[in-house]
């Protein structure tokens, strides 16, 4: 079994395989879509060489039979299919519950007739389709182990210190960027996270990081970007303040680790961090 729902801008959703007003009889697009991929010629070796790839936009097609009163719910789903217009295609089967995000190219409709058809023709940009719940690890030197009931002959901690600042991330889907959260509890001098396993691979910030403030890191937005929000609601860009080459980090399918540190003078369990992302998929 499978279920297809359409949400548009105004988080409006339509069921259209509900069996009762609307059924998919057809669907494309959902298995990995295609590459381009570069490759150049050189006169001192045969074939050619690879550069690189990329990996380009969904197209889905569905195929929808429209049930019950054709000429009204036919009308009522111009709300979702209408060209131009942004739309969410959410899917579900039996191992994944996830959505995409494009807009509508085109849509044809079978009129005059009791069988009337719909095809409609998505454009996804981004080809990823990503899961309904986004993951939150928690990264941070310090464990929290709030505990009810308290007992006096048997005390449980409030929290402890984990024994070194690096933490294992699973990812089950495809590569994907991630948001990287940072709550300073003091004041920080410089903050640098990096892969332990790979110490040449760093993404520092050097300046002095005050109480109250959070720091976002999101290399899965597009510019990437590094932003503090301040305790008075101002936003200051802190782009300027990244060493030189920095590591953007993302998550490889399958384990990573990631680990951090703190300026000189200051303490990693001053800060709580924590790594956000959404397991993306190629197809479903």
């Amino acid at each position: 079994m499978f279920s297809f729902k359409l949400e548009n801008e105004r988080s409006n959703t339509v069921d259209i395989n509900d069996g009762i007003n609307y059924v998919v009889l057809e669907a494309s697009g959902l298995s990995p879509s295609s590459a381009s991929l570069f490759h150049s010629k050189s006169p001192n070796r045969k074939g050619v060489k690879y550069n690189g790839s990329t990996v380009n936009e969904r197209n889905i097609i569905l195929t929808i039979k429209i049930l019950g009163d054709i000429e009204k719910n036919r009308n009522y789903l111009y709300d979702w299919i209408d060209t131009e217009q942004y739309v969410k295609v959410y899917y579900r089967n039996g191992t994944k519950n996830v959505y995409c995000e494009g807009h509508v190219e085109d849509c044809e409709i079978g009129l005059f007739t009791n069988n009337e058809i719909i095809n409609l023709a998505i454009i996804c940009e981004d080809p990823y389709w990503k899961d309904l719940n986004s993951i939150s690890i928690d990264i941070s030197n310090l464990l929290k182990q709030f505990t009810f009931p308290f007992s006096i002959t048997n005390p449980q901690p409030f929290s402890s210190l984990k024994e070194n600042n690096t933490t294992n991330i699973f990812n089950y889907g495809t590569e994907t960027g991630v948001k990287i959260i940072i709550k300073c509890n003091k004041d920080i001098n410089g903050l640098v996270v990096y892969n332990p396993t790979d110490t040449t691979k760093r993404f520092e910030i050097n300046t002095s990081l005050l109480a109250n403030w959070v720091i976002e890191i999101d290399t899965d937005s597009s510019p990437k970007t590094v932003r503090a929000y301040k305790p008075d609601g101002t936003m200051e860009n802190f782009l300027k303040y990244i060493g030189k080459n920095p590591t953007w980090f993302t998550l490889k399918r399958g384990n990573n680790i990631l680990g951090f540190e703190v300026g000189e003078g200051s303490d990693v369990s001053d800060i709580e961090m924590s790594v956000n992302f959404t397991n993306k998929y190629s197809g479903v």
